[in-house]
């Protein structure tokens, strides 16, 4: 959200706080847009769409003007030049991410050693 934005204070944001909210969204045939929808869906909160775009670059400099705010990921933190990064206290904001590999075929040594360090970081996942 812009620096300058009255939620922009808080360190955690929950999504009841961001319904009254004009929100710019990804395209709809985004993951992350997916995501968003589902989650206004599931607790039944009315999803403000300000404006749509289909880059996240696009998306970004919409909310740098000032026209909204945006639900993206992480990955979008590199370039949050004049905007502020708030997480959002919800649990179904998350992602799941996975390690896949080709059946029948071990890993090399550095998928090996990537997925060691996956497990040592996030030991409550089980493999499947």
């Amino acid at each position: 959200m812009p620096s300058g934005h009255a939620l922009a204070r808080h360190r955690q944001l929950t999504l009841e706080q961001l319904a009254d909210q004009p929100i710019i969204l990804t395209g709809r045939d985004s993951s992350v847009r997916e995501q968003v929808d589902t989650l206004f869906d599931e607790t039944r909160l009315t999803l403000n769409a300000g404006m749509e775009a289909n880059y996240m670059s696009t998306v970004l400099a919409l909310v740098r003007q000032g026209l909204g705010i945006s639900v993206l990921p992480e990955s979008a933190a590199d370039s949050l030049e004049g905007l502020k990064r708030i997480s959002i206290d919800h649990p179904g904001v998350n992602r799941e991410i996975g390690l896949i590999s080709r059946s029948g075929m071990g890993l090399s040594p550095a998928a090996q050693r990537c997925f060691e360090l996956l497990n040592k970081a996030l030991p409550d996942t089980p493999p499947r």
